[in-house]
């Protein structure tokens, strides 16, 4: 549904847009990669996380790498232009999770049951929630499936909107 911040032009020149651009050409463009998403997942069956948080982001090229600790204080706009960018190969895209994604792996680690079964509602002992943040994947004791740092850490952006005023965390 986008928010109101998509019609700041900044905001949408962070995002990878031109000058020109507006929140109409961000909601378009969003409704494209999300249709194309849900036929990757049909064509090949599923989606991948990344292991590990979305760092490097200070630099050109964001990457998806353990003990990175440049992995936050970017507005979402950025983060989405990031995102598309992470060094990956020429036959995959990236981009930010979708909360229809987020809420299929949560399905998915609930039907595993045991542990996995227990992080969908309750992560304690699977993030850092308190001090310093922690580079990504530092530490093994956060790792749920082999994806490290779903919980705690940091907030991490997904690409959708929450009605019209803020971006899902």
């Amino acid at each position: 549904n986008g928010t109101q911040d998509d019609a700041v032009n900044t905001n949408l020149q962070q995002a990878g847009f031109g000058s020109s651009a507006t929140a109409d050409t961000l909601k378009a463009q969003l409704e494209t990669e999300f249709n194309s998403m849900i036929a990757s997942v049909e064509k090949y069956g599923g989606f991948y996380i990344g292991r590990y948080e979305t760092g490097n982001l200070k630099e050109a090229e964001a990457v998806v790498v353990k003990n990175n600790s440049d992995i936050n204080n970017q507005t979402w706009y950025t983060m989405y232009n990031k995102s598309k960018g992470v060094a990956v190969s020429s036959n995959v895209t990236t981009s930010m999770i979708w909360g229809c994604q987020w809420d299929a792996v949560m399905r998915w680690m609930w039907n595993q049951g045991g542990d996995k079964k227990t992080y969908t509602y309750d992560s304690t002992g699977k993030g850092n929630y308190s001090g310093p943040r922690k580079a990504t994947g530092s530490d093994p004791e956060y790792a749920v499936n082999n994806i490290y740092d779903m919980a705690g850490n940091i907030s991490d952006w997904t690409i959708e909107a929450d009605g019209t005023s803020y971006r899902v965390l």
